[in-house]
């Protein structure tokens, strides 16, 4: 991964976060598949 890639993704997530701060409303949509996945039952 190129220089230029990995600061596209750090000015992304910036980006993102900033707008979720922002926000009043935040909906998640998540899976039972997902709530039920190891990665989910390991945090």
């Amino acid at each position: 991964m190129s220089s230029y890639e990995l600061g596209c993704q750090k000015l992304e997530h910036r980006v993102i976060d900033n707008e979720l701060r922002q926000a009043d409303i935040i909906l998640l949509l998540v899976s039972s598949d997902f709530i039920a996945s190891d990665y989910c039952m390991g945090i």
